[in-house]
């Protein structure tokens, strides 16, 4: 895995909650099924800046264990922060062989201003998907172990602009 960007990490249970809050509406229809007694996202608030030439190799999100509530993570939450970005789009490769024989089932959704999925455009036919990065647009994807755990993506290279991501997790 190789990440070239630049991170910093604070730990914030008001962040979050004010996440949950806006994200808590859709959570019901996120495929394979969210439904906690309590629907809670992780404290630990990540945020990526990728300026010009910077990029995040292809890799796999894996479950963390949160220390205060002792819940696995389950569903990867990004949040895009800036516009004027070319380049720098989440590509996930729905052909994985290293997972299932380029037969992958499993799914990433992309919501925002009550459109479902619509954000994300086909590359190269079949084999990938990619997220433009827009201010506001949130995406969430599934990493926790059902179905084969993570699809396989990546950050794609920022060409001119700089691209500013919010990561958290929702907890199972």
């Amino acid at each position: 895995m190789v990440l070239t960007a630049g991170r910093g990490t604070v730990d914030s249970p008001a962040i979050a909650q004010i996440l949950l809050d806006a994200l808590q509406p859709h959570l019901r229809s996120l495929d394979p099924p969210y439904a906690p007694a309590t629907p809670l996202l992780s404290p630990n608030i990540r945020v990526y800046h990728y300026p010009p030439k910077t990029f995040f190799r292809g890799h796999y999100d894996s479950p963390q264990l949160d220390p205060r509530s002792r819940r696995l993570s389950c569903w990867t939450v990004l949040v895009y922060l800036s516009n004027g970005v070319k380049g720098g789009g989440t590509t996930f490769w729905l052909d994985d062989p290293e997972r299932d024989g380029g037969k992958s089932k499993r799914s990433a959704k992309s919501k925002g201003k009550g459109e479902k999925d619509s954000r994300a455009k086909p590359t190269d036919g079949p084999r990938r998907m990619t997220f433009e990065p827009k201010a506001g647009r949130v995406l969430l994807h599934w990493h926790g172990v059902a179905r084969g755990g993570c699809m396989l993506h990546e950050g794609d290279e920022v060409v001119s602009g700089d691209k500013w991501v919010l990561r958290t997790d929702v907890l199972a």
